[in-house]
């Protein structure tokens, strides 16, 4: 089950986040997934080089629905505070075991909100800025694609290769556990998460979502 060790408190004041926010929600709400850190950028991403294109104006960790919606830390407090209306920001996504994305393009604050979908996009139209950054599932109607993140990247430095395996490998079994090499989310560290390494090893984040 999703979330079975899901903690009450947000996970990202450690490297290579090193957020410093108190953020807590407890009880955790039915049907969360997990939590996920929310940054707002401006400027021009960068697909590949070394040099990230974007600068960070505002960061806050949500919880993520089964539902793919995303939760703040309690019902009145906003996921970001400091946009303009009418400017343009990217919504990057970061998550502890997935690699990161950050939105194909720029969008517009209208009314105060900032609405962006990773999840559904026509068939070939990546909703992730870069190439191959999402695993798209074709649906039914043959017009619109499902993306989900790419999961396996358990050190969270951008890409999905052996020192992931290495990391699982130094505790390949716990149970009702909390811990970045739990791939499938599930609370247990078994062999379906090393597989799920095994599937997606050798992919690579661009350049934009790199943290060290």
């Amino acid at each position: 089950m999703f979330g079975a060790s899901l903690l009450t408190h947000q996970p990202f004041n450690v490297a290579p986040y090193f957020y410093d926010g108190d953020e807590i929600i407890d009880p955790i709400p039915d049907g969360a997934v997990d939590w996920v850190l929310v940054e707002i950028r401006k400027g021009t991403p960068n697909e590949s080089g070394t040099i990230v294109g974007t600068d960070l104006i505002e960061r806050v960790p949500c919880l993520l629905s089964k539902l793919g919606l995303l939760w703040g830390a309690g019902a009145s407090v906003p996921i970001a505070n400091n946009l303009l209306p009418g400017e343009e920001y990217y919504i990057l996504i970061r998550h502890r075991n997935h690699l990161d994305v950050i939105s194909a393009f720029p969008i517009s604050v209208n009314s105060d909100q900032l609405e962006y979908s990773f999840e559904l996009n026509g068939v070939g139209q990546n909703p992730a800025f870069g190439v191959d950054q999402q695993k798209e599932i074709n649906l039914p109607n043959g017009n619109q694609s499902l993306y989900l993140m790419i999961a396996g990247d358990y050190n969270g430095d951008g890409t999905i290769q052996n020192t992931d395996f290495d990391k699982w490998k130094e505790i390949p079994a716990v149970l009702n556990t909390y811990s970045n090499t739990d791939g499938n989310l599930d609370g247990t560290i078994q062999n379906t998460d090393s597989d799920i390494w095994k599937i997606n090893k050798a992919k690579a984040g661009i350049t934009e979502i790199r943290l060290n």
